[in-house]
Order: C-alpha cells, then structure tokens, then sequence
C-alpha cells in the first residue's frame, strides 16, 4: 500500500514540472513573436523613410536650379522639409531634415554638379560635406 501511495505523489509532482515547463514555452514563443514584430515594424519604418529620401532627391537631381532656396515639403511626404542651398562653384547642396516628436533631425545631404548638361550627384551622406 506504501508504494502506491509513493507514486500518488510523483505524479502530482509531475503533473506541476510539466505545468511549469509548458508556461515556460509559451512564454518563450510569445517573447519571440513580440521581438520579431518590433523588428519587422523597424524595417519598415527604415524602409518608407529609405523610400522618402530617394523621391526627395530624384525630384532634386531632376533640376536643382528649380528649387527655391526657402524651406519645402512635399505634398506625399509631410514629415520631410528640404531646403537647396547653391553654391559659390555652382554646385547645389539638398539638406533634408524629419520632423519628429522630440525635435528636427537631418537625414540627408546631397551635393549636385551639372556634368556634360546633366546634374550629377557628386555627395551623399548624412554628415555635411566638408
């Protein structure tokens, strides 16, 4: 009769271990599925903005000289403001900036030079050019 009532016991005592490892994986997996959420939401992010920054400048490289050298937007891309600065070797300078919620950044530089009647662009980074 002891022995009967040994493995009573194991069992239960089973039964918790197996309880506690199952919590323990599905805590696992919802970790997993929480990380890899945030990380596709910040490759899209980076995504729109890689996306943003290349239209901004394709309409850039398109014809510098149409750009008034005052503060702009575009209609499509809110967040982004972009000003044209020409240069005294008659190069133009693009600089982007992003609007957020704690306060303007730079995202962009750009430096344009007319090559054979097309303008090229000479720089790109998001450091000013020296």
């Amino acid at each position: 009769m002891k022995s009967l009532k040994n493995r009573r016991g194991l069992a239960l005592e089973n039964a918790i271990i197996f309880m506690v490892i199952v919590f323990s994986l599905c805590t696992l997996l919802t970790t997993f599925v929480l990380v890899g959420t945030r990380r596709t939401q910040m490759s899209k992010n980076a995504l729109l903005e890689r996306v943003a920054l290349e239209e901004i400048l394709e309409d850039f490289l398109a014809d510098p000289t149409a750009h008034p050298a005052d503060e702009q937007s575009r209609p499509d891309y809110p967040d982004y403001f972009y000003t044209v600065t020409p240069k005294d070797d008659g190069t133009y300078l693009l600089t982007v900036f992003k609007q957020t919620e704690e306060a303007t950044v730079i995202k962009l530089y750009a430096v344009a030079a007319q090559t054979d009647g097309a303008w090229q662009l000479t720089y790109r980074d998001k450091l000013p050019p020296s």
